[in-house]
């Protein structure tokens, strides 16, 4: 990961109201990566 990625979600991870948001983000940003990776597996097949 980029060290500037890295020191940006430092700064937020300081506000825990920011904190809750960054995860729900993160996860919502993992989903979308998974459920497209599934389609692709789908789409080979």
């Amino acid at each position: 990961m980029d060290r500037i990625v890295i020191e940006f979600i430092k700064d937020l991870m300081h506000d825990s109201a920011l904190q809750l948001y960054v995860l729900i983000g993160v996860s919502a940003f993992v989903d979308v990566i998974l459920q497209s990776k599934d389609k692709k597996k789908v789409g080979k097949q």
